[in-house]
């Protein structure tokens, strides 16, 4: 396990606080039987490999070892070593967070292609260790594949996230996500593949798990998916449930935003306008509820519902606009 590590040369690799000569050591702790320095192991390949979500050109040099590990039955918390993996291909991405990767050819930034700054030595390693940390992570989608139908829970909810990472490989991808659904007992581990699906353009097993899953937390990243990917004005409903009744530990869940109130408060943000005033009532009463960050994509709700976007100033309020500032003004928290 582990043998390729002295193959690179690490000492001419940087991460965020320079040559990176100590990932190799890092990469072993990752094996070690002490689960306390398992987890402070990764939590230091969280700030210097990636820091703050830059990745840096370390990073596609370590995703090879990470496909190593997350093959072996043995190797403990290959879940979270998955996540990781995850966000090493796509730094911050969630349902309110786009990603920022890159195809090999391409650099998408908030679901846009970024275009190449010329002379900029800072880009220039950036973008290439974003298409380098892509093309290493393909060649690990088998892998990803056949860990949707791990014994563990959540291997099997890592694999679906990252294969949510790998939007090229969609027509591979989608139809053993589907498979995977129409088996899987665990409730989190459905709301993974909801997730993965929405970010692969599946939207037909999304309207399948919204209308019949028996559970509220994929329901819930189903709905939100689909007001990304498909917004039509039926999601309303839904949605205001779930701003409505907050589900435990849905922040857990693999592409989950934060708590579930919120990410289908900004969801209801990317239906047609006329359909999001018909939320205002109840974000407003969820904002009483909500604190510190919490309150963030609430307000982001009722801001894209009673201000549509125009190129002029506003010179006098609607009543809708007044209400939604009145019930903020009013709001302790904010």
């Amino acid at each position: 396990m582990l043998e390729g590590l002295e193959t690179v040369p690490w000492a001419d690799l940087q991460h965020a606080y320079g040559p990176a000569t100590d990932v190799p050591d890092l990469l072993r702790e990752l094996l070690d039987p002490d689960p306390g320095v398992r987890s402070n192991t990764l939590r230091t390949l969280y700030s210097n490999v990636f820091h703050q979500g830059t990745r840096f050109p370390a990073a596609p040099y370590v995703v090879p070892f990470l496909i190593e590990m997350c093959a072996s039955l043995s190797v403990p918390d290959r879940g979270d070593l998955l996540r990781y993996w995850g966000s090493l291909i796509t730094g911050y991405f969630n349902v309110r967070e786009r990603p920022c990767w890159g195809d090999g050819e391409r650099v998408y930034m908030c679901g846009q292609i970024q275009e190449a700054i010329a002379d900029d030595d800072d880009w220039e390693w950036y973008s290439a260790a974003l298409h380098a940390i892509y093309r290493e992570s393909l060649k690990g989608h088998a892998l990803l594949c056949d860990l949707l139908a791990d014994q563990d829970s959540a291997v099997r909810a890592g694999a679906a996230w990252v294969l949510a990472c790998l939007p090229t490989n969609a027509e591979a991808s989608v139809p053993r996500l589907e498979a995977q659904l129409s088996d899987e007992s665990s409730e989190w581990v459905r709301a993974a593949i909801a997730f993965a699906l929405g970010e692969l353009g599946a939207t037909a097993p999304l309207r399948r798990i919204l209308a019949a899953d028996s559970s509220a937390v994929p329901r819930c990243m189903a709905a939100c998916q689909l007001a990304r990917i498909d917004p039509t004005d039926d999601l309303i409903e839904p949605l205001l449930y779930f701003v409505s009744q907050p589900i435990e530990w849905y922040d857990q869940v693999p592409g989950a935003g934060g708590k579930s109130t919120g990410d289908a408060a900004f969801s209801i943000s990317l239906l047609p306008p006329e359909v999001q005033r018909q939320a205002v009532p109840a974000i407003c009463d969820r904002l009483d509820q909500a604190r510190s960050f919490d309150t963030m994509p609430l307000v982001q709700a009722l801001f894209s519902a009673a201000f549509p976007r125009r190129n002029e100033p506003v010179s006098e309020l609607t009543d809708l606009q007044r209400q939604v500032l009145t019930r903020m003004v009013n709001t302790e928290e904010l």
